[in-house]
């Protein structure tokens, strides 16, 4: 049987830069920014002694992913209080909320798919569903257990650990 290792990824560039709001949440209902550390830890077995995961692709997968929500407006694709139409020919989006309303460029906004608010908790999950999709893929029957830390400010931090 070959022993089941453990790595973890918390490299001083794992971090992303973002805007969102969260509705009911009083004060955060406005719109308003975090800078977003994150941490991951992966639980794996070895299939045989040649096999190992590769710090170097792990960690280029959690920056390709890292840029893909840095610098933009997260919004929850799946919130029952949002509403998100596309304006301005295509170009910008549209967000209703309560009695507000706002307009972005269709290009500084991530909608993410999967959560209905963009919290800390949500992040994680997302993260861990996008991360733990692509280790699947690229390291299959490897990995047993994927941790993904969002840590929004210092000392305030989520974390969702989940079988892949």
């Amino acid at each position: 049987m070959m022993p089941s290792l453990e790595l973890t990824f918390s490299h001083p560039k794992n971090y992303f830069s973002a805007s969102h709001f969260l509705i009911g949440f009083s004060k955060c209902d406005r719109l308003h920014g975090h800078n977003y550390r994150v941490k991951v830890r992966l639980q794996y077995k070895q299939v045989d002694l040649a096999s190992s995961i590769d710090f170097r692709t792990v960690n280029a997968a959690i920056q390709h992913e890292l840029q893909r929500l840095n610098q933009k407006i997260l919004l929850p694709k799946d919130s029952p209080e949002l509403q998100i139409a596309s304006t301005l020919n295509d170009k910008n989006w549209k967000i209703l909320v309560a009695d507000k309303e706002y307009s972005f460029p269709k290009e500084d906004v991530r909608i993410l798919g999967g959560i209905t608010q963009t919290t800390a908790e949500n992040l994680a999950y997302y993260f861990h569903r996008k991360l733990g999709s692509w280790l699947q893929q690229n390291y299959p029957n490897m990995v047993t257990i994927l941790d993904v830390t969002i840590v929004e400010n210092r000392g305030n931090q989520a974390k969702y650990s989940a079988p892949i």
